[in-house]
């Protein structure tokens, strides 16, 4: 392999197969399609899912999961 000289443009790069990809351990599974009632996307769903996250993972109450909180400040979590 030759180097590529800097600065490298995305055109430049090589580019890497799937069976590359499962070879080189770099892509392990396919991940499933997201279910269809989630899609598309809304504000007040993503907030569903992080307010979700934070409740299940790290116990807090969803009232104290505030749109403007800070992550380490207001919620403790470092």
């Amino acid at each position: 392999m030759t180097p590529l000289r800097v600065p490298v443009t995305s055109a430049e790069l090589p580019v890497i197969t799937q069976k590359e990809k499962t070879f080189l351990f770099l892509y392990k599974h396919t991940p499933l399609p997201a279910p269809p009632e989630v899609l598309p996307w809304s504000p007040q769903s993503v907030w569903d899912a992080v307010v979700a996250v934070f409740v299940d993972q790290l116990a807090l109450k969803p009232e104290e999961i505030l749109y403007g909180a800070r992550i380490a400040q207001d919620l403790g979590v470092d």
